[in-house]
Formats: structure tokens, sequence, C-alpha cells
């Protein structure tokens, strides 16, 4: 036969078995107060017919479910146990309560901060300002650590320890961590200035000369950003590269340029003037190019064969209509050079290639 005193942690002894009445107890009102809640939120989410309110409630349920039943199980277990932490461990009963309600306070404020972001980011989206949109990431973030910051202070004061005994703490240990975090934090404010400085956004293409990288922007997050090249490959980059490396975005390109030099035989050469006169004048009509001092044409050479030189920019930001609108102006001016009894022919560096191939 077992000791009395083994039974005595779980308040058996003599056949007593109150407890499991009250334990079934707790389980009703845990389960009434889950019912109450649910029901309260939905009936005035219907009543209220607010979208703030529906996020609000949206954000409330999940943490005061858990909260609910983790403070039934806690009670329970302290019940069985004949209050061996109320009673004999005070200091720690306190600290899992009170503790378990501030970091339920937290995990409901941080859903709330995610469901009003992600609902203004839509808004934002749908009334066509997606650089607003992107810019609701940073301060995603920022509330983030804010709430982080205001969860640790208030369970500190849970613990007992003095903030002044914590500061002096992270006065000493702070210098080492900060050498070790050095690259970690570096990197979350490059991050963080990403989102607000804006040099590109999700779905925008951009390059990095430096690092010999090019691809699509997927995601930027809190240490590095995502890009996905052509080739497919996802590339990480640390954040606080951004505020070092040369950076391209190819995505908000307003013009595009194009530099093309033409070969051609003509006879006599003075005609070279006439060409370069009639496509000037093409160049000046056409409404796909942008007019400005960077449209025109020159004469680099006059001989056999002659070459004119044809620049300026498209005023376009698809790369596919950009080389449609430059091979109509290539094909234009070969009909020019045509019209004036001029043939177009190949650089002399192909002629002079092809005829020693001949040659062997």
């Amino acid at each position: 036969m077992l000791c009395p005193l083994a039974w005595n942690p779980i308040n058996l002894i003599d056949g007593e078995s109150h407890w499991i009445i009250w334990e079934i107890a707790y389980i009703v009102i845990g389960l009434f107060i889950s019912k109450i809640i649910g029901t309260a939120l939905l009936h005035l989410a219907k009543k209220i017919n607010n979208p703030s309110f529906a996020l609000f409630s949206d954000a409330v349920y999940t943490p005061a479910i858990y909260l609910t039943w983790y403070l039934i199980a806690l009670y329970s277990f302290d019940l069985v146990t004949d209050d061996l932490l109320s009673q004999s461990r005070p200091k720690t009963w306190t600290i899992l309560v009170n503790g378990g309600i501030v970091i339920a306070l937290g995990w409901f404020l941080l859903r709330l901060k995610d469901r009003f972001i992600a609902h203004a980011i839509e808004t934002k989206t749908q009334e066509g300002k997606t650089s607003e949109a992107h810019s609701m990431q940073a301060v995603s973030k920022l509330f983030t650590v804010i709430i982080g910051v205001i969860v640790l202070f208030l369970l500190n004061d849970f613990t007992g320890m003095n903030l002044t005994t914590l500061l002096a703490f992270g006065g000493v240990g702070g210098l080492a961590l900060a050498f070790a975090s050095q690259e970690i934090v570096s990197n979350f404010f490059g991050g963080f200035m990403v989102h607000m400085t804006r040099p590109f956004l999700i779905g925008e293409e951009v390059s990095l000369p430096s690092l010999n990288i090019s691809g699509v922007v997927e995601e930027i997050g809190w240490y590095q950003t995502r890009i996905r090249p052509q080739s497919k490959e996802s590339v990480y980059i640390p954040n606080s590269l951004f505020s070092k490396a040369l950076l391209i975005n190819k995505t908000r390109i307003t013009n595009r340029l194009f530099n093309e030099s033409i070969y051609f035989e003509i006879t006599p050469i003075s005609d070279i003037n006439l060409v370069l006169h009639d496509i000037e004048a093409y160049l000046a009509s056409n409404p796909q190019l942008e007019h400005a001092d960077s449209l025109g044409a020159r004469i680099d050479s006059a001989g056999l064969p002659s070459s004119i030189t044809v620049y300026g920019l498209t005023r376009v930001k698809s790369l596919q209509e950009h080389y449609r609108i430059r091979g109509d102006i290539l094909v234009k001016v070969a009909t020019i050079v045509s019209s004036h009894g001029g043939a177009v022919t190949s650089p002399p560096t192909l002629v002079h290639a092809s005829k020693y191939t001949s040659a062997s």
C-alpha cells in the first residue's frame, strides 16, 4: 500500500475528490467563456458593420481563446497540486499568470497590426498607389519592433528585475552584443532604409553591376532581399549592401536608348548629305521618338562603305516595344539609302573577315 504522503500533492487523501468537481467546473467555464467571446464578437461585428472593427475582432479572437484556456489549465494545475504555485510559490504564480496575459496582449497587438497593414496595402494597391503600399511594409516592421519592446518591458515588471538593473546589464553585455550583432543590425536598418527611400519595390527589375546580379525583386525581408534572375535561381542579398553598391532600377526607365551605325555604299559620295537630311527629317517626324537634343543622325565615314550613326530615345518602357521601333527605324533608314541609289552593306570588319575566309 502506498504511503498517504505520496498522494498529498494531488489532493486524493481519504477519498477526497472535490477537486474533480472543480476541474469539471473549470472546463465548463472555459467552454462558456469561449462561446461568449465568439458570439459577442460576431454579434458586434454584424451590428457595427465597420471594416476596422472586423479587423479588430478577427485579431482579438484567437489570443482571447488561447488566454482563456491557458488560465484554465494554470488554475487546474494549481488545484490538483493543492495550491502548490499560488501558495508555496506566489512569485512564480504571478509571473505565470501576468506573463501569460502580457504575451496574449502582445500576440493580439501583432495580429491587429498585421491585419490593419494588410488592409492598408490592399487599399493603396486598389487606388493605384503601389509605392505607398510597399512603404507600409516598413511601417509594419517598425510597429513589430515597438510592440516587442513594449512586451519585453511589461514582462520585465513581472520578473522583479529593476529597470535600472536591466539597463546596467545592457550597458555591460550590450557592448559585446553590439559587436556580435553589428552585421545583423546593419542589415536590419538597411532593409528599413530600402522601405523608406524606395529605390525599388517588390516586382521591379533591378541590377547591381558591381555584384553582376540582375533580376526581379520578390521579397524585401528583415535581413536580406530575394531577387529572381532570368535563370530563375533565388539570389539572397544582405540589405546592408544596398547602401553601398550601385543599383539600377530597370523598371523605372522612362525611355530607351538606341544608337545604331548603318553602313552603305553610294555614288556619288556627295549624296551622303542627302541621305543624312532625309534620315533626320524622318526621325523628327516620328511620334514614337523623344524629340530632344539626343535625337539625330551623323556621318561617321565617307567612302566605300560609308557609315551614318542614328541615335535617339524611344518613348516606351517595354523592351519588346523598343526593339520593334528600333527595327522600324533600321528598315526606314535602309529604304532612304536605297531611294538615293545606295545599298546597305556590312561593317568593314565583317567584310574583311569574309574576304579572309574566302582566300583561305
